[in-house]
């Protein structure tokens, strides 16, 4: 087997045909040149190390100073900032969809929820159920007409939730249209069937904290507060509504 030797350019101390033979310049011993070279390596490595650092501190500087005359420009853009700017770039808001629908309503003569004053009156107590009256007050400046069905809901957990289904609409004929001079009154009688007279497992009772209300043909609603009433969670149906009509 042929073992390799290690490089070294010192002359070994002896060789086939030289045993005997000093080296040709004794001064010089073989570790004392490859100290010398290892220190040449060093020396080379060590230029080339600061010649890097100063061309990366050359380019870092001018990173920071590139398009920017005052270190106040050089700040990065909160990401807030930004977004308080996108912000002021939104749609239109919904309110201006509902001006419009007033607006329409108002040319065609129909009364607005923000225009009615919506509250309740006259209730009593019947055979198995409660009656009520819903009452709209013209409070604009103008008149204004309603016609037809108000959609009536009761309302639980105190933000709103609707309480089982709509009332169903008492057909009793055709309904006039009621104009309604400012400060005039319209009502819509309500029938709400007393819960314990029906199958508790069907209906699962629940009390509720209101009453909601639609004016005829329109998609805002009112919310009137309202305590001591109940409905049903389930399908079964509990109310029913009459058309307005004039107040007596």
């Amino acid at each position: 087997m042929i073992q390799s030797q290690p490089y070294s350019d010192a002359t070994p101390a002896s060789q086939p045909g030289n045993e005997g033979t000093a080296p040709a310049n004794p001064a010089v011993l073989p570790g004392a040149a490859t100290s010398a070279r290892a220190d040449k390596h060093a020396s080379r490595w060590a230029r080339r190390a600061a010649a890097g650092l100063g061309a990366a501190a050359l380019a870092l500087t001018a990173a920071c100073s590139w398009g920017s005359d005052s270190p106040e420009d050089a700040k990065p853009q909160s990401l807030s900032s930004q977004t308080d700017r996108e912000s002021t770039a939104t749609v239109p808001s919904e309110s201006t969809g509902l001006a419009a629908a007033d607006d329409e309503r108002k040319r065609d003569g129909l009364c607005a929820t923000p225009d009615l004053k919506i509250d309740t009156d006259n209730m009593q107590g019947a055979a198995g159920s409660t009656l009520l009256d819903i009452v709209f007050t013209n409070t604009g400046d103008e008149e204004c007409s309603l016609e037809g069905y108000p959609g009536v809901s009761l309302v639980t957990d105190n933000n709103g939730t609707q309480l089982g289904a709509s009332a169903d609409r008492e057909e009793s004929g055709e309904s006039d249209k009621v104009t309604l001079q400012p400060g005039d009154r319209a009502t819509a009688s309500v029938r709400i069937t007393k819960v314990g007279a029906l199958d508790p497992e069907e209906c699962s009772p629940k009390a509720a904290d209101g009453i909601r209300v639609y004016p005829p043909e329109e998609t805002r609603s009112a919310y009137v507060e309202f305590k001591g009433l109940e409905g049903c969670t389930g399908k079964d149906k509990y109310m029913s509504v009459q058309p307005v009509r004039a107040a007596q």
